[in-house]
């Protein structure tokens, strides 16, 4: 009898060390489960740190600007901010004026919540998102005209004469001419100082 009791004993402590081998193991997993997640998260974040950033004289400076639209350029106003992912600048026709020609450009690798107290709306978290929203919104109103040939795809807004080309999913330029008076004019113009912009992002990207 009592070597049946040590025998029931001894079982019941290898069941016992068994079980407790078996949770090390799940706990090991999910562990390495955990540490493969951050690691993908770590290298996603890396990818997108090395993102290429461009002011838009990086993409079309004030001489080619004159150049494409046959207007002397006298100054520049920087667009800037990182919670949409925005750098842009408009090329001024005078010194303090407001008329010249815009070139925004929208990057994922620039976007983030600006570090500030003001209160911001809501985005997606990215980019192309914004550009296809914008893009439902200007084809619902009736005044969306399909560009074609240009970046990734494009598109001229015939009302508020802006021009949107996306670029490799990551980037997408917003073009317009505040300068001239004849709408055929806007598209035109804004439609060269894209394809130049575009030209420059292929060869740096």
């Amino acid at each position: 009898m009592n070597l049946v009791k040590k025998i029931a004993a001894v079982l019941a402590v290898l069941i016992l060390i068994f079980c407790i081998a078996g949770c090390g193991n799940v706990k090991e997993k999910a562990g390495e489960e955990v540490q493969e997640k951050t690691s993908t998260a770590e290298t996603s974040n890396e990818k997108m740190s090395d993102g290429k950033i461009f002011h838009a004289e990086d993409l079309v400076t004030m001489e080619e600007i004159s150049t494409i639209t046959g207007v002397p350029i006298v100054d520049i106003k920087h667009w800037d901010n990182d919670y949409t992912g925005l750098l842009g600048a408009t090329y001024l026709v005078e010194k303090d004026g407001y008329d010249g020609f815009t070139l925004n450009c929208y990057q994922q690798s620039y976007r983030g919540a600006a570090d500030d107290d003001v209160t911001h709306p809501v985005f997606g978290p990215e980019v192309k998102g914004d550009y296809e929203k914008r893009k439902r919104i200007v084809e619902e109103s009736g005044s969306l005209e399909v560009v074609e040939g240009l970046g990734q795809e494009a598109y001229y807004d015939n009302v508020q004469y802006i021009l949107y080309v996306l670029y490799n999913d990551e980037y997408y330029l917003e073009v317009r001419d505040n300068y001239f008076d004849d709408p055929a004019t806007h598209k035109a113009m804004a439609i060269k100082i894209a394809e130049k912009a575009v030209e420059r992002l292929s060869e740096k990207l």
